[in-house]
C-alpha cells in the first residue's frame, strides 16, 4: 500500500486555473481562479495496489501555441521503482480564441425586419 498519496498538476504560465475535480477522499490545494500554479491533492491513509486516484483540472489559455502541463505523484511509502515513472508531461495545442457572435431575440429580429422594410419604402418613395 502507498501511504498518503499526492497527485499534483503544474500549469505552465500560459494557463489560468478554473476548477478541478478529484476522486473521493482528496484534500486539495489550488491557486486562485484565474491564476497559474500547482493543483495538489492528497489522499490520506493507504492506497492499495491497483487503486485509481484522479485529478481533472479545467484551465484556460489565451496564448495560441503549444504549452506544457506536468503531473507528478508521490507518497510517504518508498517507491521500489525509480522516480522517473512518477512524473509525466504533455503538450497542449491552444488555438486562437473564438469570439462569441452576438444574437438577436425573436422580437429584435421582428423590429429589425420592420426597420429594413420602412427604409426600403422610404427609398422607393424618394425615387
Amino acid at each position: 500500500d502507498a501511504q498518503n498519496v499526492v497527485l499534483s498538476i503544474t500549469l505552465s504560465p500560459d494557463f489560468r486555473y478554473g476548477s478541478h475535480t478529484a476522486s473521493a477522499g482528496a484534500v486539495c490545494t489550488m491557486p486562485q481562479i484565474g491564476s497559474t500554479g500547482v493543483i495538489s491533492c492528497t489522499w490520506a491513509g493507504p492506497t492499495i495496489p491497483g487503486a485509481v486516484r484522479t485529478l481533472a483540472v479545467d484551465a484556460a489559455s489565451f496564448s495560441p501555441g503549444t504549452s506544457s502541463i506536468q503531473a507528478a505523484t508521490s507518497s510517504d511509502t518508498t517507491d521500489p521503482v525509480p522516480q522517473s515513472n512518477n512524473v509525466a508531461s504533455t503538450s497542449v495545442l491552444v488555438g486562437n480564441p473564438v469570439e462569441a457572435i452576438p444574437t438577436l431575440s425573436q422580437w429584435s429580429l421582428v423590429l429589425l425586419g420592420l426597420l429594413v422594410g420602412l427604409i426600403g419604402v422610404a427609398m422607393v418613395r424618394r425615387d
